[in-house]
Order: C-alpha cells, then sequence, then structure tokens
C-alpha cells in the first residue's frame, strides 16, 4: 500500500499536481449505495447481443453434488476460446444505452445545470480495478491504463488493454490458457438453462456467451451507471431477477487448493481484494468456488461470504481503503474530464508507482476511442 499521488494538464498545459491519496490517512467511512438492476442484455456464441435473458444460467447448488470430481481440462482442446478485449464490455454496454436512451433523459429538478442525473457511465472490471489500485504495488498485475471521455455532460470510461495486456495475450502459453478455460469450465458444470435443468457439458461456445446486467448506484456523490457480467442465479432466491434487487446473482470462481502459509497469504491478500472488489459492485452475498489441483481437478467447492471477506484479509487490504480511492479517482476526472467533445480522450496510466498520469489525446486511434461514432450520431 503506497500514497498514490495525482498528475495532470491544465488548459495552459501546466503540470498541475493533485493532492495525493494516503491511504493511511483514509478514515472516512464511504457512502456505498446498494446496486440496483435497471437493465440487461445476453451476448450470444457469435457475440451479437440480444435485449434478453436468452444467455441467463441458474445455479446448480454445490449442497447437492456428491463426491465431487469436476475436470476443468475437459474438452480444452475443442472448446473455443474467449480472445478477450477489454473495451469490447463498454462498448457492449453502449449498445444498450442506445436503445434505452430514456435512462439518460430522467427528469431533473429546473435548478439544475446537469444534463442527466448519472455522472459516470462505466463497466464494473473498471471500477473494481481502481478500487484495488491502493494495493496493487505488489501485485503481478500492477499496472492499467483508462480511458475516459465526456459527452452529453456525462463521463463515460473504461479501462483498455495496455501494450503489456497486449503482449501477454498473443504470447500466451499453453498454461496461461488454460488458467483462464479452467474459470469457465467450472461456471458450464456448476449452471444450467433453467431450474432443476443439467449442465450442457457438450457446448464448444459457453465461454463466448454472457449475461449482463445494466447497475446503478452511488458512492458518495457520485451516480454511476454501469454494466457487470453475472455468472449464475440462484433458483428460488427473492426477490427475483429483474426486481432490481441484484441478491439473486452470485460470482463462480475457481482457485488452486491452499497447502501453504504461502499461499493462504496469496490468496487473502491479492485473489479475495479482487474477488471482493467484483462482489460488491455487483451485489453479489457469496462468491462459489471450486478449489482445484494443479492439474485442473475440483474436488471440493467453498463458499465465501462477500461482507467477510475483508476480515478474512486481517488487515491486508481495506474495503474503506478501496472504496475511498475510488472516491478520489472520480473526484479527479470530474476535475480533469472537462472538454465535452466524444473526440477528446483524457487516458490516465498507473505502472505500480505512486502516481497516476492523465493524458489528453485529440481524434485518438481507435484502441483508446471510449465513444465510438455510431454512440454518437444516436444521441448527438
Amino acid at each position: 500500500m503506497t500514497t498514490i499521488y495525482f498528475s495532470s494538464l491544465n488548459s495552459e498545459e501546466i503540470d498541475l499536481l493533485e493532492s495525493p491519496f494516503d491511504p493511511y490517512e483514509s478514515t472516512d467511512t464511504p457512502l456505498f449505495g446498494k446496486p440496483k438492476e435497471i437493465g440487461h442484455f445476453s451476448i450470444d456464441s457469435e457475440r451479437r447481443i440480444h435485449f434478453d435473458r436468452s444467455q441467463m444460467k441458474y445455479l446448480i447448488s454445490p449442497l447437492k453434488m456428491k463426491n465431487i470430481h469436476l475436470n476443468l481440462d475437459a474438452n480444452f482442446s475443442s472448446d473455443i476460446f474467449h480472445e478477450y478485449v477489454t473495451l469490447e464490455k463498454m462498448y457492449q454496454t453502449l449498445h444498450w444505452l442506445k436503445h434505452h436512451q430514456q435512462i439518460l433523459k430522467t427528469n431533473l429538478p429546473k435548478t439544475s445545470t446537469k444534463k442527466s442525473n448519472i455522472d459516470f457511465i462505466s463497466v464494473r472490471g473498471a471500477l473494481a480495478l481502481i478500487m484495488c489500485t491502493p494495493y496493487l504495488s505488489s501485485s503481478l498485475h500492477n499496472q492499467w491504463e483508462i480511458c475516459a471521455t465526456k459527452f452529453n455532460g456525462i463521463i463515460y470510461f473504461t479501462a483498455i488493454d495496455t501494450d503489456v495486456d497486449i503482449a501477454e495475450n498473443k504470447n500466451a502459453s499453453i498454461r496461461q490458457m488454460k488458467y483462464q478455460s479452467w474459470g469457465y469450465k467450472f461456471e458450464q458444470y456448476l449452471t444450467t438453462d433453467s431450474i432443476e435443468g443439467s449442465p450442457d457439458l457438450s457446448s464448444k461456445t459457453h465461454q463466448l456467451e454472457e449475461f449482463c446486467v445494466i447497475l446503478k448506484n452511488v458512492l458518495n456523490d457520485h451516480t454511476l451507471l454501469y454494466k457487470a457480467e453475472i455468472d449464475a442465479v440462484i433458483p428460488h432466491r427473492q426477490p427475483t431477477p429483474g426486481f432490481g434487487d441484484t441478491s439473486c446473482y452470485t460470482e463462480l470462481k475457481t482457485s488452486k487448493n491452499i497447502n501453504t502459509i504461502i499461499d493462504e497469504y496469496n490468496f487473502n491478500r491479492y485473489k479475495a481484494l479482487h474477488w471482493w472488489a467484483q462482489s460488491c459492485l455487483a451485489g453479489n452475498l457469496e462468491i462459489i468456488c471450486g478449489k482445484r489441483t494443479n492439474d485442473g481437478i475440483v474436488r471440493s467447492i467453498d463458499i465465501y461470504r462477500v461482507n467477510n471477506l475483508p476480515q478474512h484479509a486481517q488487515g491486508m487490504w481495506s474495503a474503506d481503503v478501496c472504496l475511498n480511492f475510488c472516491n478520489k479517482f472520480l473526484n479527479f476526472l470530474k476535475r480533469v474530464v472537462i472538454e465535452d467533445d466524444y473526440n477528446v480522450v483524457y487516458k490516465f496510466s498507473y505502472k505500480s508507482g505512486d502516481m497516476i498520469y492523465c493524458t489528453k489525446l485529440i481524434n485518438p486511434e481507435l484502441r483508446y476511442r471510449v465513444i465510438p461514432q455510431w454512440y454518437k450520431e444516436n444521441y448527438g
């Protein structure tokens, strides 16, 4: 955990250094709301978007599973691998917004100068990444780039694939590809298309398919709208999907068996932190984890209560520090991202140090463009 400084350029292109974020001084308890589902969509095996629940899955209760032996390596060579592009997730959100324009046109008080009651539009992954930043300095994945654009009074921002990310994905080893594939396979074992149904283990395209919800939430004075992928619905849990409350959804994860003190430290210090950030943003109450061997065999399943994860960390990280840092970053965005133009992108870069840098890009290349032309034409 380290003190982090925010560096940007003002309109005269003079270096402007914001007040630093010191985790040790962040004692305030942030106001973080309960996420509310306001919409949903599905992504099919050809990566087409549908404004329905066709890809929603139901959880097969681990309590009903006996003599657990799940081979996460099954069909690895024949399953279609998902080539992950981070910016694509933001564009999915924009496709949904394009067809639900009324969400951004909620009536405001006559005295308000704002164009919308939403301050930021993003995706869960970007928000989780920001929340975890105070603890990234010693992590293996300790850098990120986030691009932001102000359009019609709202700041849109998302993480993008850095040059390092692109190189790592291009040169990924078979072992690294398996680690990614195993998470999808665990989901396939534990989910079904209908309540009391059976999993479809013959599908080769399950990595490509998604069910997502659009969430609205608040962090202190900031109103957020963001997209989150949902792994499964817990059958018969009330309220049911579509009623706003997201506690009916659950997160599915895998993690290697904890055999040593180092294994336990790494789990609590790194993995539990990211799991907590993802799940609290989605409003999940628990995480269902398949404990695997190094060869990808799951023989036991644990259930982690999301609210208990910070206590399990035993002081290695703090939920309040994460949320306070996210609040600080959002304040920084509001002060820096001021030009309301879809052709202008503010790129924020963090590289495992004590500084977040901002660069202003005008007419950037596509990999940095937060607002595509088709979305601008729909709202402009």
